[in-house]
């Protein structure tokens, strides 16, 4: 049996999780720039020893730091990189152009992993309804909501909130997608209908990483309804414009680390274990 060295490079209560579960089961495994505990040179010293190394999810937010929200310094990604050792498999969360010049043996993306993306889909819908809930003043029930964009989380965000009654509508770019959209319940239109039909939504919902609703399409929006951007940055929303406006805009990043991380920590550990056997 290999011996595994587990270090946890990085990120949000997922990784905490992930340390307390490895360390309940009695596996060598530390965790670095998730507190402030050690400086930054005492915590790059011990990534050449790690023959597992585990980066957060996302394993960075701008292409060049670590995501590491509970460290009180940036840490270059590239710093990272440079030490680790030629035996090592890294978990990564994300792909990003610095992991080409990493010496280890096996570079593992998380998200590439199509059960894990699906569980992390399910939890950020999940997720979204819990936002829904505490940032409006009405019910899901019978509310006008609009998803824009039909990958994952707003296949399952649908089912979710037609369960719950809600008048749900997709605007898709694919016929095809309109179509499933569609076959579930749902209404749905192509992004030539966009402005036109903005007024009538309480509730928009943007799953798709490019500007969807700048300023002309967010002066159709009605100003008391909430926006949620699921999108990763910089998002499909204008947030100045939306601002200016004066309507609710939420950029909800992440949202599995922040909502159900122990559940989140469950699905990158199964990942892990199926890849080291």
């Amino acid at each position: 049996m290999n011996n595994y060295y587990y270090l946890l490079v990085g990120g949000d209560k997922r990784q905490e999780y992930l340390y307390n579960s490895l360390l309940r089961k009695n596996k060598s495994v530390e965790k670095i720039f998730l507190n402030d505990n050690y400086d930054i040179n005492e915590n790059l010293n011990k990534i050449s020893k790690a023959n597992v190394i585990v980066l957060p999810i996302p394993s960075s937010t701008d292409g060049t730091t670590l995501f590491a929200p509970l460290y009180n310094q940036k840490i270059p990604l590239n710093s990272i990189i440079e030490e680790i050792n030629k035996n090592a498999i890294l978990f990564t969360g994300g792909e990003n152009n610095l992991f080409t010049s990493c010496k280890a043996k096996r570079i593992v993306n998380l998200l590439s992993n199509e059960a894990m993306t699906l569980k992390n889909a399910m939890a950020t819908a999940e997720a979204t309804l819990e936002i829904i809930i505490n940032n409006t003043n009405h019910t899901i029930f019978n509310s006008n909501i609009l998803i824009t964009g039909y990958g994952r989380i707003a296949k399952i965000l649908t089912e979710y909130l037609l369960a719950l009654k809600a008048n749900v509508f997709v605007c898709a770019r694919r016929e095809l997608s309109r179509t499933e959209a569609e076959l579930t319940g749902a209404k749905a239109f192509g992004f030539n209908k966009l402005i036109e039909l903005l007024p009538g939504f309480n509730i928009i919902i943007n799953t798709v990483p490019m500007l969807i609703l700048g300023e002309k399409e967010l002066k159709n929006v009605d100003s008391n309804a909430l926006i949620i951007d699921l999108a990763s940055k910089p998002g499909g929303v204008d947030f100045s414009a939306a601002n200016t406006l004066k309507i609710k805009t939420m950029h909800a990043l992440s949202l599995p680390g922040k909502y159900s991380p122990k559940t989140a920590s469950e699905f990158i550990e199964t990942v892990i274990n199926n890849t080291l056997i």
